[in-house]
């Protein structure tokens, strides 16, 4: 059964998760996870996930309260004042609503290379691929513009932000929920393990010499391989990768923001893939 309780004091032992909620890294390490935002909420409620417990303001009860009672595992709906929740998140908070859950497993190596739930095996595979992206709401913004643009597994390398950072999660607007990751423990040997079984990785560099996003087959298994603003992809990863791939810039602009790369890259991918399929 699930339970709806009120909370009336910041102090109450039932928020110590949330009033720890800025502790990002914490989080990750003890498996546990914070969403933020009523449309994030929403999409953690309807996805397979662990939800632990749900934090609302007064005025969202009623629906999140029917939301709840579709879930087949029990939690709890914390009912708590406005006042409270802004004194736990620093800030005016008008969306007023939170929820705690279990970090669901990275897949494994296994099913990245061959995953059980790959609808048909004719279908081209897109992988999105994170190097060094320390900054958790780039790794959000990654991560939403993927689902956007056919991407269906997220590889995060070891020097990455992990996904289920509050940030990332809310960043993404909750759809972390629907996409596989694989956490790498070396994206080195990922790369290669990708490529030795016919996915070759794209390492996406503002080179000019580099080969363009036109001029680069999208309709095939690949992965893209992003790095960070600033100082890019390790040279090694590059080295590893099976080509380079780059967007044309204008007006002497050298790069663009990470999340604005990725979806260059991954749109063009639907591109050259409808034209592929579009009857003639």
């Amino acid at each position: 059964m699930h339970a709806v309780e009120m909370i009336t004091e910041l102090e109450d032992p039932r928020l110590i998760p949330f009033r720890n909620m800025k502790a990002q890294d914490d989080d990750a390490g003890h498996e546990i996870f914070i969403a933020e935002d009523p449309k994030v909420v929403r999409r953690f409620l309807a996805s397979p996930h662990e939800v632990t417990a749900i934090v609302v303001s007064p005025r969202w009860r009623p629906e999140f309260e029917a939301l709840i009672a579709s879930r087949t595992s029990p939690l709890t709906l914390l009912v708590v004042d406005q006042r409270i929740l802004e004194m736990i998140t620093g800030y005016k908070m008008y969306q007023g609503v939170m929820a705690l859950g279990r970090i669901p497993p990275s897949i494994s190596e296994a099913e990245l290379l061959n995953p059980p739930n790959r609808p048909d095996r004719g279908q081209h595979r897109l992988l999105l691929v994170a190097d060094g992206l320390t900054n958790a709401e780039n790794v959000g913004t990654l991560i939403r513009n993927a689902i956007a643009l056919g991407v269906d597994t997220f590889v995060s390398g070891e020097n990455s932000a992990h996904p289920y950072l509050r940030r990332s999660v809310r960043a993404s607007m909750g759809n972390i929920f629907r996409l596989p990751y694989f956490r790498s423990t070396n994206l080195l040997d990922t790369i290669l393990q990708l490529q030795a079984n016919g996915i070759p990785c794209l390492a996406a560099v503002p080179r000019p010499s580099a080969p363009t996003l036109w001029e680069t087959s999208f309709v095939r298994d690949v992965a893209v391989v992003i790095g960070a603003e600033g100082p890019g992809l390790r040279p090694e990863v590059i080295a590893a990768c099976a080509a380079s791939v780059s967007i044309p810039m204008q007006s002497g602009v050298d790069s663009l923001n990470v999340g604005s790369a990725a979806a260059v890259l991954l749109a063009e991918s639907v591109r050259q893939r409808w034209l592929a399929t579009a009857p003639h």
